[in-house]
């Protein structure tokens, strides 16, 4: 193999990788912008008010009588 024949080999070698390097990062920013463009779930619900007596007015009421 002649120096010159080796020199080409490398150089397809290193275009290749270049290319693969541009097709796995150009691959990894279509994925980004697909995860950032998903819809949102929409904002939990507030609790809704409970219905019927708390559970601090239930409960007997204790202090000092004066």
């Amino acid at each position: 193999m002649s120096s010159a024949s080796r020199r080409a080999s490398a150089r397809s070698r290193t275009r290749n990788r270049l290319i693969a390097a541009a097709a796995v990062t150009a691959a990894g920013a279509a994925a980004a912008v697909a995860r950032s463009r998903r819809p949102q779930p929409p904002a939990p619900a507030p609790a809704p008010p409970r219905i019927g007596h708390a559970r601090t007015a239930a409960e007997p009421e204790t202090g000092t009588t004066a």
